[in-house]
């Protein structure tokens, strides 16, 4: 949609129409089931023989939320590998060298996303420079209906969208999965669930987001020690 005055013209997109947009409702079930891939594996790597006797002691129970972020991180790059989901990855690092985050992209370059957990799903992501660098330039963009929450706009920038993909974890399954454009300070300007939504499609297409989801279950969990190792 196009607005214009004597001074400007700019281009409004809606946060909403834009996750549906780069998410179709199959994508989504898929993304959503890749994301329970990864707790399985979580799960299925800690009962493993193979994990450091470090991990068996009772106090490396607080470790186990962010190796869980990281199998999710590894079952979405296999996705992307395997061009389940319409996104490619790469692993970038944070001002602190030592810290690597997984930055996942759309296939036409428009937006980007981090995969992040949260204590629930109307929360964005917790603070971090990293996350503020990527969001800042939709901040310091025009608002333009502040005080409208059915219908919030944003304006279509020359760079890439920043979004997040993110999960509840202090549970064997995720309690909750979105995809969501993050509002300035908390909350969501637009957001999806991933979860719960395979019931909406018609049998064919629900048939084949299963046969995606058994496409990833053969997790390699020796793969995945050794990732976690190289990016830890």
């Amino acid at each position: 949609m196009m607005e214009s005055d004597e001074t400007f013209t700019i281009q409004k997109v809606s946060a909403q129409q834009l996750l549906m947009k780069e998410f179709s409702m199959v994508q989504r079930v898929i993304l959503g089931n890749v994301i329970q891939v990864g707790y399985q594996s979580c799960n299925d790597f800690m009962q493993s023989s193979k994990i450091p006797l470090f991990l068996k002691m009772e106090r490396a129970s607080k470790l186990i939320p962010e190796i869980k972020n990281m199998a999710v991180e590894y079952a979405l790059m296999q996705a992307c590998n395997k061009q389940l989901i319409p996104l490619k990855w790469s692993l970038e690092q944070t001002n602190n060298i030592a810290l690597k985050y997984l930055k996942l992209k759309s296939l036409d370059g428009k937006c980007i996303f981090t995969v992040n957990q949260t204590s629930c799903a109307g929360k964005r992501s917790r603070h971090a420079k990293f996350r503020e660098e990527l969001d800042l330039p939709f901040q310091s963009s025009l608002n333009l209906f502040p005080n409208d929450d059915t219908h919030q706009f944003i304006v279509e920038p020359d760079f890439a969208y920043y979004c997040e993909i993110n999960h509840g974890y202090r549970s064997e399954t995720p309690l909750f999965a979105v995809v969501g454009k993050p509002a300035a300070q908390n909350g969501w300007l637009g957001q999806l669930s991933l979860l719960g939504q395979i019931q909406l499609l018609p049998k064919s297409e629900a048939d084949d987001t299963r046969t995606a989801a058994e496409d990833l279950r053969n997790f390699n969990l020796s793969d995945f020690q050794d990732f976690m190792e190289e990016h830890k």
